[in-house]
């Protein structure tokens, strides 16, 4: 899976990937939604045949890139979790 770092500020990122599942996205996003300092969030598929999603994020306050990567890790958790539940 291609990463590309589109734009990126203190506030802000887009990011490209190469992926023809928007899943990871819906997930990212979705517990975006949820935390106060996410001003927005959105992810863009143009067409299921082209495999290039973009993801963006815009926070109120903190820093964008983090927030991305703080989340990344709670779905990693929580995925484990899941694993390590249907792997007794």
């Amino acid at each position: 899976m291609r990463v590309e770092i589109i734009k990126s500020s203190k506030t802000e990122i887009e990011v490209e990937v190469e992926s023809d599942n928007p899943t990871i996205f819906e997930l990212i996003t979705g517990k975006l939604e949820n935390d106060e300092e996410v001003e927005f969030t959105s992810y863009n598929w143009e067409h299921p045949l082209i495999k290039k999603q973009r993801f963006y994020i815009k926070v109120k306050k903190g820093n964008a890139l983090e927030k991305l990567k703080k989340v990344v890790d709670e779905i990693k958790k929580e995925l484990k979790e899941i694993k390590e539940q249907i792997s007794l």
